[in-house]
Order: structure tokens, then sequence, then C-alpha cells
């Protein structure tokens, strides 16, 4: 072989092993750049993502057993916290509640809400019920009463009362289990107590 064609030769075998080897450098990036649920998730997310798949949720008779016991133990909420527990209350009514219909006409006439067969209807402040949904509660759905007028309905189909009366919920504080941490592979409920809506009544003040 001719000292050209050698030199040729491995001037053309140094190019293709460049080339190779640059192309599987690409590849090597290009494949990382792909992203996946490993590589998104830290190493934090995926011990929680684990330990949630792999825990254990209370039977229905235990979380009713634990509820039971709740029950016994507490009481309505103390006067103290009356004012507190109202706006708490108000501002949950207000975010579960959007959409729903407010009073009407027909709420505004005597004969239509005192000849009403419901309670929650028969009423000078009549209310609905909204359900509240929490997955990490239980119960998990607990139906809220939100009034549906703003004043007081007249019983004489005058329309209102007058303008110092105004509807206001009725607020009981519930005993609840709320879901926290997991412990060796069982779901922990630690007792809590939430305000909730049971109804609604017409308020006056104490002017008027």
């Amino acid at each position: 072989m001719k000292p050209t064609s050698i030199s040729c030769f491995v001037a053309n075998l140094v190019y293709t092993f460049f080339v190779v080897t640059s192309f599987a450098e690409s590849h090597r990036h290009s494949v990382n750049l792909i992203p996946t649920e490993t590589n998104e998730l830290t190493a934090k997310e995926r011990v929680n993502r684990d330990v949630r798949s792999e825990c254990t949720e209370p039977t229905q008779d235990e979380l009713l057993q634990l509820l039971g016991e709740a029950n016994v133990m507490n009481s309505l909420v103390e006067s103290g916290n009356e004012e507190s527990t109202r706006w708490s209350l108000l501002a949950t009514i207000d975010r579960i509640s959007e959409g729903t219909p407010s009073c009407t006409e027909e709420d505004l006439q005597s004969s239509s809400h005192l000849l009403s067969e419901t309670l929650n209807l028969r009423t000078t402040c009549p209310w609905e019920y909204i359900t509240n949904v929490n997955n990490t509660r239980y119960p998990r759905e607990i139906p809220f009463a939100v009034c549906k007028c703003s004043s007081c309905v007249s019983e004489t189909g005058s329309s209102f009362f007058s303008t110092n009366g105004y509807c206001q919920p009725v607020i009981e504080m519930k005993p609840v289990l709320i879901r926290e941490e997991c412990v060796n592979n069982q779901a922990r409920y630690a007792l809590h107590e939430e305000p909730v809506s049971v109804g609604c009544v017409c308020e006056r003040d104490s002017e008027g």
C-alpha cells in the first residue's frame, strides 16, 4: 500500500471514530433530558409517595368509635369564642356556597315559605344545605346550612320585617377527625373541632 493511501486510510479511520464518539455523547445527553417521573420527583416526594401508597386507612368502625368518644367529651363552643367562630364559619360558607341561588321573590312571599313542608324553608330566614367535602376529614361530607336571604322574610308578606332584621347562621362546634401522618404504615387521625352551621335565625338590633 502506498504511503498516500495509508495516510488517507488513517485519516478516514480517525474521522469515523470522532463521528461515532460525538453521536454517542449527544445521544447520552438527549436521553438524560427526557423527563421521567424519577427525575421530576425529589427524594422526599418519592418517599412521601411510597409511604402514602403503603399507608393503611382505619376501618369505618374504628373511625366511628373515635368520633363517638369525641362526642362524649365535646360540647358546644364556649361563649368567649362565639364571635371568632362565627367569622371563621362565614368564611367557610362563602368558599363552599359560590354559585348557589340567592334570595328570590318566592322566598319573600309568606304563602310560599310559611306553608312549606320542610323546616329550612318554613322560617323567617330560609336556608339551603351545601355539602362540604374534605377527603382528609372524617366524616368526609358535612352539610352546611347557608342562609338564602340577608334580611328576614316577613310573616305578613310585606317583604321584610325591617332594615335592622338580618339572617345569621346558627353555629355548632362539631368534632371531626383530620388525617395526619402515617405511622408504621397506619394512617393516624387527630381530633379537631370544626364550626358547622346547622340553620339560620332572624336577629334584630337591640335598637330596632
